[in-house]
C-alpha cells in the first residue's frame, strides 16, 4: 500500500503558559501508558492510564518505552495500547518555529513489516504537527508545522497509538508484536537563530515536579 504523507503547515501565534514563578521542573516529559479497548478508537487518550512514567529520553521516543522504564508492564504488552507524552517546551528566544515529526518503523533481520498507527504533536492543545490513523511501512515518514512563539514555557503534548502491527498478520495473531515492528518518534524543531531541523534539545522538554 502506497503511503500518502500528510505534511500540514499551520502559522499562529500562541499564547504561552502561565506558570507560578516557583514551579519546578524536571527534564524529561510524562508518559501515560493507555491500553487500546477499541482497535478502531486511536485518536485521543480515554480513560485513565494504566501507568504514568518519566520518560527522560525524549526527543526519541519509542513504543517500547514504557517497558524499558518500567519491566512490571511487561504483563500487559500483549495488548495494543498508546503512549501520551505531556510535559512542557521552554522557548528562549521569540520568532518563526518549524516542528517536525519523524516516524520510524524499524525491523529485525529480513522480517521487515509496518504497522497501523496515528501519531501526533500539540502545543498548547492545538495540533501543530501530525498523521492520522494509517497503515505505515518500514522507514521514515514526516510531518510537518510551523508556528510564531515567544519566550516562555507552553504545554507540550505528543500522542502515538497503534491499532495492529505487521508480525500479527503475518503471524496469525501471535503476540510478538514489538519484536519485529518497533515504532518510534522523534521531535525536532527549528528556531528563528537555527540552521536546520534538529531533535530538541533535552533541556527544553521537561515536566512539572
Amino acid at each position: 500500500m502506497k503511503l500518502k504523507v500528510l505534511a500540514a503547515l499551520i502559522s499562529f501565534v500562541l499564547v504561552q503558559s502561565t506558570m507560578a514563578q516557583d514551579t519546578q521542573y524536571g527534564q524529561g516529559l510524562l508518559l501515560d501508558y493507555h491500553i487500546i479497548q477499541n482497535p478502531d478508537d486511536v485518536k485521543e487518550p480515554t480513560g485513565r492510564s494504566m501507568a504514568t512514567l518519566v520518560d527522560t529520553s525524549a526527543p526519541h521516543l519509542e513504543y517500547l518505552s514504557p517497558f524499558k522504564i518500567e519491566p512490571a508492564l511487561n504483563q500487559f504488552n500483549d495488548q495494543f495500547w498508546g503512549l501520551h507524552w505531556n510535559g512542557f517546551l521552554k522557548i528562549e528566544s521569540g520568532g518563526q518555529y518549524s516542528f517536525n515529526l519523524l516516524f520510524n518503523i524499524a525491523g529485525e533481520g529480513s522480517n521487515r513489516y509496518g504497522a497501523a498507527c496515528l501519531w501526533g504533536l500539540q502545543i498548547q492543545d492545538r495540533a501543530i504537527v501530525g498523521h492520522p490513523h494509517d497503515w505505515f511501512s518500514p522507514g521514515n515518514h514526516n510531518a510537518y508545522g510551523d508556528l510564531q512563539l515567544q519566550p516562555g514555557i507552553y504545554a507540550l503534548g505528543v500522542w502515538l497509538a497503534c491499532s495492529e502491527t505487521g508480525d500479527r498478520i503475518a503471524n496469525n495473531g501471535q503476540t510478538q508484536a514489538m519484536q519485529i515492528a518497533k515504532p518510534s518518534l522523534t521531535i525536532n524543531m527549528r528556531g528563528p537563530n537555527d540552521a536546520m531541523l534538529k531533535p530538541i534539545p533535552k533541556n527544553q522538554l521537561l515536566h512539572e515536579l
